[in-house]
């Protein structure tokens, strides 16, 4: 017998499946590297509700952990990032060794991008799993 979500399991889903929905996968990652914009505090605040993971459902043993750490990893570059980007501003010419924001920034959108396959693939799993109707790109 197949379970159904429970209220908070359903409620983080729908969650995850509005903010991709809101920021297809180019746009969410220029967007989501500059910490201090609303787009990175919609990402955030998602990840707040996610807490430790409890009401994510599990696709294998790993996989939430694995999201977790990958947050962690994500949330620390893109703080460094910042710091980068701010301080590049302020001073043009430190990036002229090639490790400045404007040169890293393309690691910084692939860093974004692979989070946001990672909450993709989640989103897959949980509507091929409890069978929930696709919404049409």
């Amino acid at each position: 017998m197949k379970k159904d979500l429970t209220e908070s399991q359903r409620t983080i889903y729908i969650k995850i499946k509005e903010l991709l929905d809101k920021y297809p996968k180019p746009e969410f990652s220029k967007r989501m590297i500059y910490i201090e914009e609303p787009e990175f505090l919609e990402l955030s605040n998602l990840m707040q509700d996610i807490g430790d993971g409890n009401h994510l459902i599990p696709k294998t043993k790993l996989f939430v952990k694995k999201l977790l750490d990958e947050w962690q990893s994500l949330f620390e570059s893109l703080q460094s990032a910042n710091k980068d980007r701010i301080a590049e501003e302020l001073n043009p010419s430190i990036n002229d060794n090639g490790f400045g924001f404007s040169s890293m920034s393309i690691l910084y959108e692939l860093g974004c991008t692979f989070f946001r396959n990672k909450l993709q693939e989640y989103t897959d799993f949980i509507e091929k799993k409890y069978e929930i109707e696709k919404q049409p790109d």
